[in-house]
Formats: C-alpha cells, sequence, structure tokens
C-alpha cells in the first residue's frame, strides 16, 4: 500500500515504491550498487572475463 511520503519512481523498466521510513538506507544501497557497476563495467571495457570481476567482487 502507498502512503503519504512513500517515494515513488519509474521508468521505461517499471516502477518502485519505497517506504518513506526506508528511503534513506535504499539511496545508500543503490549508491553502493551503481558504485559497484561502474567498476564492474570498466573492468569489462578492459577485456576482463565474467569470472575475474565476479572474483574482485563484481557481479552482472
Amino acid at each position: 500500500m502507498i502512503k503519504p511520503g512513500d517515494v515513488i519512481l519509474g521508468d521505461i523498466d517499471g516502477v518502485v515504491v519505497v517506504p518513506r521510513d526506508i528511503t534513506y538506507e535504499v539511496l545508500v544501497r543503490a549508491e553502493e550498487i551503481r558504485a559497484n557497476e561502474i567498476k564492474s563495467f570498466g573492468r569489462v571495457a578492459e577485456g576482463q572475463t565474467v569470472q575475474q570481476v565476479t572474483d574482485k567482487g563484481g557481479y552482472f
């Protein structure tokens, strides 16, 4: 159920509702995931294999 103060985000892939009381934690985790993606994409661009990327803490 959506409540006043909840954060609603949507794009071409869908919509997500983040309850107000956990919004900060969700934002922090999203930033961590994005930073990891940037590292992983860089490793792929360098020619590393999926195994090498995941061994270094990346994921796909």
